[in-house]
C-alpha cells in the first residue's frame, strides 16, 4: 500500500528555529556594541591615528615618526617612479623577556640582518664567514639551541670577542652613534648610545685611503701627515655618524 507523502516545512524545523534565534541574538549584540562604540567615540579620528592604525602585537614594538611617499610621473614613458620613506623609533629590543610568553620585537629581521652583516665585515674574511654559516647548520642540525650557544659559536669561530656587539644590537634599541670632528691634520671621535665597554672597530676612509679605528666612549684624537679633507665610515657597519 502506498504511503501518503508528507512534506516537511523547514520553517518549523527545530534546528532551523534554533539557528534563527542564534542569528538574531548575534545581530542584536553587533548593533548594541556597535552603537555603544559610536557613542563612546566622541573625539574625531586624527590623521596621526589614521597613519598609526591598529596597535597589534606586530606593531607595538615601534612608533611611527615620519612617513613620506614620493611619486614622480614620467609622462614620456608613461611610467611612475617613486619611493616610500618611513622613519620610526624602536621601542623594544630584539630579545624579549626570558621565561615569559613574550617574544622580542619584529626588528629582529632588519636589525638582526644588519648586525650579521656588520659582524661579517668585522671578521673581514668571507671564507671564514661562510664556514661559520655552514657550521651553524651542520653542528646544530635538528637541535633546539639558545642565544648563548649561537653567540658563543660565532665568536669562537671568528676569533673575536663579540659579546658587546651582541649586547648592543640584541639587548638594546639603540644604534651606535659615532661623533667626530676634523681639525686640520687630526680627527677626534667617540661613541655614544652604546653599552659599557663597547669598542667595535670601524673601517674609515680618510682622503681616499682606508684605515681602521677603534672608537670607545672616551674621546680619541688621531693625527695624520696631511690635512684631512674627507672622512667617511664604511657603510657596511651598522652605525650612525654625526659631525660636530
Amino acid at each position: 500500500m502506498k504511503q501518503p507523502s508528507r512534506s516537511l516545512d523547514k520553517r518549523h524545523n527545530p534546528t532551523n528555529i534554533h539557528k534563527l534565534k542564534l542569528f538574531a541574538f548575534l545581530v542584536f549584540l553587533q548593533l548594541h556594541f556597535g552603537a555603544a562604540y559610536v557613542v563612546a567615540q566622541t573625539e574625531p579620528v586624527t590623521r596621526q591615528e589614521t597613519l598609526r592604525g591598529s596597535v597589534t602585537p606586530e606593531r607595538e614594538w615601534w612608533d611611527l615618526l615620519h612617513y613620506h611617499l614620493k611619486v614622480e610621473f614620467l609622462l614620456e614613458t608613461r611610467r611612475l617612479k617613486g619611493s616610500n620613506e618611513i622613519t620610526f623609533k624602536t621601542l623594544k629590543p630584539i630579545i624579549g623577556v626570558y621565561g615569559t610568553n613574550r617574544q622580542g620585537s619584529g626588528d629582529m629581521y632588519p636589525k638582526g640582518g644588519n648586525m650579521l652583516h656588520t659582524i661579517r665585515h668585522l671578521i673581514n674574511d668571507d671564507a671564514k664567514w661562510l664556514a661559520i654559516l655552514h657550521g651553524l647548520n651542520t653542528d646544530f642540525w635538528h637541535q633546539t639551541v639558545t642565544t648563548e650557544q649561537i653567540e658563543s659559536y660565532i665568536a669562537t669561530k671568528a676569533g673575536i670577542d663579540l659579546s658587546k656587539v651582541f649586547d648592543q644590537y640584541l639587548r638594546t634599541t639603540d644604534i651606535p652613534l659615532l661623533k667626530y670632528s676634523v681639525n686640520g691634520k687630526s680627527v677626534s671621535f667617540s661613541y655614544e648610545r652604546v653599552v659599557k665597554g663597547f669598542a667595535m672597530p670601524l673601517r674609515v676612509n680618510i682622503n681616499g685611503k682606508e684605515t681602521v679605528i677603534t672608537p670607545t666612549e672616551a674621546k680619541q684624537t688621531l693625527a695624520f701627515p696631511e690635512e684631512i679633507k674627507t672622512f667617511g665610515v664604511n657603510r657596511n657597519f651598522y652605525i650612525e655618524t654625526e659631525k660636530i
